[in-house]
């Protein structure tokens, strides 16, 4: 019989759990947040700067309704305002890469086709395909049952990425995202990828391919600058695959704006060439972590 965790009524847990933040805690974390707004605001005017200053605050406020925690939401103002960057481990978080490898390599042998042998002795083969791929034959299916794939490129590509992100600070974790129904997420502000669970279910192929279209997402936000401002375009090919079309009219995109869905376009259009993650990350990443780890520009 397992035990439950609910308690009866007008009873609290005594020594269970983190203590819960003060009431005044929160009032505290908003007073900090518009005095840090005033502060900023004649600095930005000494600078001819306001417009960016009232670009960033806008873009912080929103942290207010966000968070529960007075002291992460006034670190993520400040980090917002400031742009200054998230400063923690980097690369993949919270899973060794070698489990995560392991976790693939049992995924991918799902998608190796089975020969059943039937009472009237014909053959039944079964195999699971991936949208955007064409029917194989049974020739084609004998041939990947006499020498299976390994799937080794895609893994390594894995490596690559995660090794790639981890250079210039920024986190992989893999847990939900935030956002509903997404399988990968990139938060600029944490510097984080959130890649979904369920993902890894879809074997070294599918996971390769949402990491890298979150690497470039990543790399979307180095070309506009420090972390907290605007991404923009790359300048790739945005060209989707025919079974990625429709993908941009599903209700996660609904409310997305004209330059959100152009990000997401090129994204999608290079997700399979799992080269250019790492390729994109050293060019437009490389100088934005310099400049924003440099332990003079902080001290």
């Amino acid at each position: 019989m397992g035990l439950s965790n609910k308690l009866s009524p007008g009873l609290r847990p005594t020594g269970t759990g983190p203590p819960k933040p003060a009431w005044w805690l929160g009032r505290l974390s908003l007073l900090l947040a518009l005095a840090l707004l005033m502060v900023a605001a004649p600095i930005a005017a000494a600078l001819n700067g306001a417009a960016l200053f009232g670009a960033l605050a806008a873009s912080a406020l929103p942290l207010l309704l966000r968070q529960r925690s007075p002291l992460p939401l006034a670190e993520a103002i400040v980090n917002r305002l400031s742009g200054r960057p998230y400063k923690g481990p980097a690369g993949l978080v919270g899973l060794q890469e070698s489990v995560l490898l392991e976790q693939l390599a049992k995924a991918d042998q799902k998608w190796l086709p089975n020969a059943e042998l039937l009472a009237n002795g014909a053959i039944r083969y079964t195999y699971r395909r991936r949208a955007g791929e064409s029917a194989l034959s049974i020739g084609q299916l004998r041939a990947l049952l006499a020498s299976p794939p390994g799937y080794r490129p895609e893994r390594q590509a894995i490596v690559n990425l995660l090794a790639a992100l981890k250079s210039v600070g920024i986190r992989v974790l893999v847990t939900a995202p935030r956002r509903p129904a997404a399988v990968g997420e990139w938060d600029p502000l944490l510097r984080t990828i959130f890649i979904q669970p369920q993902v890894v279910a879809r074997g070294s192929v599918g996971f390769a391919q949402v990491l890298n279209h979150e690497a470039i997402h990543g790399a979307q936000s180095c070309r506009g600058g420090p972390w907290p401002l605007a991404a923009k375009p790359l300048g790739l090919a945005t060209t989707m695959p025919a079974s990625l079309a429709a993908v941009l009219q599903e209700p996660l995109y609904r409310q997305a704006s004209a330059l959100e869905r152009q990000l997401e376009r090129e994204a999608y259009a290079n997700q399979a060439l799992l080269h250019l993650g790492p390729e994109l990350l050293r060019r437009y990443c490389a100088l934005v972590l310099l400049s924003s780890i440099d332990d003079k520009y902080w001290r």
